[in-house]
């Protein structure tokens, strides 16, 4: 679930900006609920990325953010670093055998997570772990844009 939490990278002074700064400061003349889906409106005139909780916690129990870094060791040792987004994307699922037509398309609003072009959502494995338990963060898109690289 995402969550009702926000901080925001301050383009020209390069510092992250909490929560609380933001509801005053941005936010105070939108509707809360008016934002969750979509802050493209709200930075206008703002030279500010504004980053939204995912509502979900890594390994440390570090509270994550949309853009945030995180870091994925894999069974077999591989390590991957992923940029947390949170996007509208539209996918075709398969119906109900007692639904008309075999597929529909849907548009979903979820946490993906970015690694190499892909946009992956998050998974359990079979003992019910979720990936993002195993995960650690490493920084923010913002202020370590470098990491994706070396990830890549």
């Amino acid at each position: 679930m995402i969550g009702n939490k926000f901080r925001a990278w301050n383009v020209e002074s390069k510092q992250m900006l909490n929560h609380e700064f933001i509801v005053k400061t941005i936010l105070s003349e939108r509707d809360y609920g008016e934002i969750i889906r979509d802050f493209s409106d709200v930075l206008d005139g703002y030279p500010f990325h504004i980053m939204q909780s995912i509502g979900e916690f890594d390994r440390n129990n570090c509270e994550l953010f949309d853009d945030d870094l995180v870091k994925l060791t894999l069974p077999d040792g591989e390590v991957r670093i992923f940029r947390i987004r949170i996007k509208t994307l539209d996918r075709e699922v398969r119906n109900h055998p007692e639904f008309v037509g075999e597929y529909s398309k849907v548009r979903i609003t979820a946490v993906v997570f970015e690694w190499r072009g892909f946009d992956l959502f998050p998974c359990i494995d079979d003992k019910g772990i979720s990936d993002v338990s195993k995960m650690e963060w490493v920084g923010t898109f913002w202020e370590n844009p470098e990491l994706l690289e070396v990830s890549e």
